[in-house]
Formats: structure tokens, C-alpha cells, sequence
């Protein structure tokens, strides 16, 4: 869950906003009721690739394409240029 505080709030409060943050807390600032940042816990970045996710991706990707895709036509279209 994402908690919601304001510009003036997350300025005033910064210190206690990171041991939040550290803790597992994530923040939307909003400025005027408008998002405009969000603030979450930082994830060492790793090398691993999640197959289901990935697999996930491709089914996003595949479903946004209509239609089926000739590939050797793609292929000769990239070799004319």
C-alpha cells in the first residue's frame, strides 16, 4: 500500500519519512492533491531474470500486436532499406 502525503508534509517530516521508508513504507507525494513523486523502498538491482515474468511480458506485448506477423516479410521489407 502506498501511503499519500503532501510536498509541504514530506519536507517537513523527511527524516521520519525514511525510517518509514526503510521499514517497507512507500509514499505518493502529491503537490495540490497531484502526484508527482513517489517514494519507495530501495531493491538492490539483480541479474536475474524472472522467466514467468518475462514470459508475461511477451503475452502483454503479443496480445497489443493485431493480427499475425509474417516474419520473412519483415525480413525482407529491413533488407530493401
Amino acid at each position: 500500500m502506498i501511503n499519500e502525503i503532501s510536498t509541504f508534509k514530506a519536507k517537513t517530516h523527511f527524516s521520519n519519512l525514511i525510517v518509514k521508508i526503510e521499514h517497507g513504507e512507500s509514499f505518493l507525494i502529491t503537490k495540490r492533491g497531484k502526484p508527482v513523486a513517489k517514494i519507495i523502498p530501495y531493491k538492490p538491482e539483480t541479474n536475474e531474470v524472472n522467466f514467468i515474468e518475462l514470459v508475461s511480458s511477451f503475452k502483454k506485448i503479443r496480445n497489443k500486436v493485431k493480427g499475425k506477423i509474417n516474419i520473412k516479410e519483415l525480413k525482407e521489407m529491413g533488407r530493401k532499406k
